[in-house]
Formats: C-alpha cells, sequence, structure tokens
C-alpha cells in the first residue's frame, strides 16, 4: 500500500485502489498517477471506482463525421476548416445557424484556389 504523503489524515484515510495498486488515501493516489484529487473523488461518487480516471472516455473524441459541400468532400469540420483557412468554430456556427454562408465560404475558397494555379 502507498502510504498517505499526509500526517494529519492517518486516521481519517479510505483506501483507494487504482490500476492494481492500493492507495492509503486519495491524496496518495493523485499524487503518484498525476490524476487531480477532484477528478477521482468524481469518479468515485460517480461510477463507485477510479479506473475510469485518467482515460478519455467516448462521447467527444471520435466522433467526426465527413462533410460535404458542393463537389469537395472532408472527413471532419475541423479538416474543412483547416483547408479553406477559416476558424473551426466559424464554420460550425455558420453550419448551425446559415449552412448558406459555410457554402460561400466554400466557393471562396475554390475561386481563390483557382486564382493562385
Amino acid at each position: 500500500m502507498h502510504p498517505c504523503p499526509k500526517e494529519s489524515c492517518k486516521q481519517n484515510c479510505l483506501p483507494v485502489s487504482h490500476g492494481g495498486k492500493v492507495y492509503a488515501c486519495v491524496t496518495a493516489m493523485s499524487r503518484d498517477t498525476g490524476i487531480s484529487t477532484n477528478a477521482i473523488y468524481k469518479a468515485l461518487s460517480k461510477f463507485g471506482s477510479t479506473e475510469i480516471c485518467g482515460k478519455a472516455r467516448g462521447g467527444r473524441y471520435g466522433n467526426s463525421m465527413p462533410i460535404t459541400i458542393g463537389k469537395y468532400s472532408w472527413p471532419s469540420v475541423t479538416a474543412m476548416a483547416k483547408e479553406i483557412g477559416v476558424k473551426r468554430s466559424t464554420i460550425g456556427k455558420q453550419l448551425k445557424h446559415d449552412p448558406n454562408k459555410a457554402m460561400a465560404a466554400v466557393w471562396r475558397w475554390e475561386r481563390e484556389k483557382e486564382m493562385s494555379k
């Protein structure tokens, strides 16, 4: 068991396990793994385990969808934004509120691309 780094909390420590190791308290686990104490407490209260700590969960990552505007296709909005030289957030707002503006940005990019040849 990894000892508690705080002398004052030795009697109030609750053992915590993570990755096959047992820690004397959340603070000891935090210092050894680099995971914040808040993240550890949240995982314990929400999931009852600390195994979720320090791992990227699904939901935000890897959910990119292909986008096609006119004759052009991109694997994601981010890829589109990088290629046409517009901020990703701008493209996202345009697609949500006024898709014609996103289309206009692609046409502008297309004209610039043709003129630079």
